[in-house]
Parts: C-alpha cells; sequence; structure tokens
C-alpha cells in the first residue's frame, strides 16, 4: 500500500476516534480532508521538489535535443 493510503486511511481512523467517537460516522467531510491532504503535501514537499526538479531536468534534455536534430536538419537542407 502506497504511503498516502497509509496515512490517510490512519487518519480517517483518527479522526473519526476522536471527533466522532459517539456517532457512526464511516466518511469524513471534504473539508476534513482536505486538512488531511494539506498536512501531507507540507510534509512531502521536499521530495515533490525533487520529483518535479527532476522531471524538469528530462524535459529540458528533451527539448536540447529535439532542438539540436532540428537545427541538424536546417543546416544539411541548406549545406547542399
Amino acid at each position: 500500500m502506497s504511503s498516502i493510503l497509509q496515512a490517510k486511511e490512519k487518519f480517517v481512523k483518527n479522526v473519526l476516534d476522536e471527533r466522532y467517537s459517539r456517532e457512526v460516522k464511516k466518511t469524513l467531510s471534504n473539508e476534513e480532508m482536505s486538512e488531511f491532504y494539506k498536512h501531507f503535501l507540507n510534509d512531502k514537499w521536499m521530495s515533490h521538489l525533487r520529483y518535479n526538479f527532476e522531471w524538469q531536468k528530462r524535459n529540458f534534455k528533451i527539448a536540447a535535443l529535439s532542438i539540436a536534430v532540428a537545427s541538424e536538419r536546417i543546416w544539411n537542407k541548406y549545406d547542399k
């Protein structure tokens, strides 16, 4: 199970136990779930930053290679 699913399951269980211990409630509201997502993303921001940086490096590499190929084609077209 992924870390977000485990953390979500734990959060839901804790909130239901703390806030709704006397009620029969199985789900949380959108506002309550937004608390979870905010905390989860804040806790994982460095790994998200690294992930995004790696993808940007790959995208720039692909773009640079595409520009190199396009310029080579233009050069070869007019070189003849």
